[in-house]
């Protein structure tokens, strides 16, 4: 009886060797692909964050180089200034320590339109430009 659990044993192991050899591959083929896949998770996180942070920063600055001059050159309008300082409060008020928001794009979207409406009120011409590769001259 010993014979026949052997000889069993070495044919389990020839037929079963490809499930197994399978299975490693996979186990190593998932954990190396979401080692890479925080690597580039964490990139493209990088990447868009500085995005709208940079486009924020943008809009915050511009609201608050226009409160100044509003106050000291330009004739004030309640309308304008009302918005003015709306896209301000919104900017504040932006959640930029919470990435996963489910309302993060959707806020984004309402501080671009206040922009707009701010430039449109105030008569200002003036457009976010994204930022571009870096450009060496020589």
């Amino acid at each position: 009886m010993q014979d026949a659990d052997v000889v069993d044993a070495c044919f389990d192991n020839i037929f079963l060797s490809e499930d197994r050899e399978r299975d490693r591959s996979y186990r190593e083929g998932l954990a190396e692909g979401q080692a890479l896949g925080l690597v580039e998770g964490r990139r493209l996180g990088l990447e868009k964050g500085k995005e709208i942070g940079g486009e924020l920063g943008f809009y915050a600055g511009f609201g608050e180089v226009l409160v100044k001059v509003s106050k000291s050159e330009i004739p004030t309008r309640g309308r304008a200034q009302k918005c003015l300082e709306q896209l301000l409060i919104m900017i504040a008020e932006f959640p930029v320590d919470k990435p996963t928001d489910p309302n993060l794009q959707e806020k984004i979207k309402k501080i671009r339109a206040k922009f707009k409406q701010v430039t449109s009120l105030f008569n200002i011409k003036l457009e976010y430009e994204k930022e571009t590769e870096p450009k060496l001259s020589y």
